[in-house]
C-alpha cells in the first residue's frame, strides 16, 4: 500500500500547487 499512499501525496501535492502542477510534472518525467 506504499504506493497508494505515495499516488496520495503526489495528488495532494497537484492540487496544492495547482499553477506550477505542469512544470512540476515535467520536471519529475
Amino acid at each position: 500500500m506504499v504506493y497508494l499512499q505515495i499516488l496520495g501525496n503526489l495528488i495532494l501535492i497537484f492540487a496544492v500547487f495547482e499553477p506550477s502542477k505542469i512544470n512540476y510534472a515535467r520536471g519529475l518525467f
